[in-house]
């Protein structure tokens, strides 16, 4: 266990007052994994106790600000084989945590519109679940939120996720609590804000988020769930593995099975895969994304078709294998073939 507890969800902000997200479960010894969010800035938008912060939205441009101001948190990590962003111990002024965030939204007198409703989102969300398993996050959790801010509501635990995710999918297929579905003008603008980073067809966009219950609107206000597992149901330590690059393909296989598609990070192990374009390599174990967009992308027994890079898993007990990684490119998709003939690029798999 890290000295320091943060993983997905959490906040973290440095000496300088940068403000990061921390991405995945497990982390270095010495510091934590998150990607910058928010920057001192004198034309920055968001306010907060008088002082202008601006957000970096593209993945690429939170790199090229670090590279260019603060190159001290990129570190080549020597397990993943990437370039990352990560905070040394040192450095953290503060953590930001949902659940506890939360909890001081409950006990608040005098709440915004923004925490009325996400605080009312969690009740309704939560009946059944350990208090201390669903909280806030996002631009609310660090005083960065504006009257037109998403909820960011974070489950953690896989017991609880799946019990919030099933209480979800019911109350939004029905209609239930004023939640419900994103309209084709919602989705085309969340496509349009989608489509700078990742590139589909607006078509198939809307066929795969109609599958979904991970995002939607609640008192007509956007929010964006996530489902993180806790550090103790992850039966291993960030040193544990390593992973090789090995370079990019286009695969065509079956889900075997996609009982994690809901968290974050998601996972889908595969079954009777082929390289159709790319990088030869024995058959991929299995698809990964940090990214939540790749979240519900799937399900069990059917055929898709995912552009990514493949890595090799060199586990510390000797075993080996392949998986792919989607999301750290802008071109890297997954979905169903049913919809992939409404691709933007079709590369002629089909």
């Amino acid at each position: 266990m890290n000295s320091i507890a943060a993983i997905e969800g959490y906040f973290v902000e440095t000496k300088e007052s940068l403000i990061f997200d921390v991405k995945g479960i497990l982390h270095p010894l010495d510091r934590i994994i998150a990607f910058l969010r928010y920057y001192l800035s004198p034309n920055g938008t968001r306010v907060r106790n008088g002082n202008k912060f601006s957000k970096i939205y593209r993945l690429s441009d939170r790199f090229e600000f670090l590279r260019k101001h603060y190159p001290h948190y990129l570190f080549e990590d020597q397990y993943s084989g990437r370039i990352l962003q990560g905070i040394h111990h040192k450095d953290i002024k503060k953590i930001y945590n949902p659940i506890e965030t939360a909890q001081l939204l409950l006990n608040k007198p005098k709440l915004s519109d923004l925490e009325k409703e996400s605080i009312s989102f969690i009740k309704i969300l939560s009946e059944g679940v350990a208090s201390d398993s669903i909280g806030i996050s996002g631009s609310l959790m660090v005083g960065l939120h504006t009257p037109k801010s998403d909820m960011d509501i974070v489950v953690y635990g896989t017991e609880a996720s799946y019990k919030v995710h099933k209480c979800l999918t019911e109350i939004m297929d029905e209609r239930k609590h004023a939640v419900r579905p994103m309209t084709i003008d919602e989705l085309q603008k969340l496509h349009y804000f989608r489509n700078q980073q990742t590139e589909s067809a607006f078509s198939s966009f809307v066929q795969l988020e109609k599958r979904k219950h991970i995002s939607g609107l609640y008192n007509n206000r956007e929010f964006f769930m996530r489902f993180v597992k806790t550090p103790s149901e992850v039966d291993e330590t960030y040193e544990d593995s390593c992973y090789n690059k090995v370079g990019y393909a286009v695969v065509k296989g079956r889900i075997a099975d996609d009982s994690e598609a809901i968290f974050t990070p998601s996972r889908y192990l595969m079954e009777d895969t082929k390289i159709i374009e790319g990088v030869q390599v024995k058959e991929i174990r299995q698809i990964i994304s940090f990214r939540g967009r790749f979240c519900e992308q799937a399900k069990k027994g059917e055929t898709i078709v995912a552009s990514g890079k493949i890595e090799k898993v060199i586990r510390k007990d000797g075993s080996e294998w392949y998986q792919m990684v989607l999301g750290e490119r802008r071109d890297d998709y997954f979905m169903p073939t049913q919809f992939f003939k409404r691709m933007l690029k079709p590369v002629g798999v089909i």
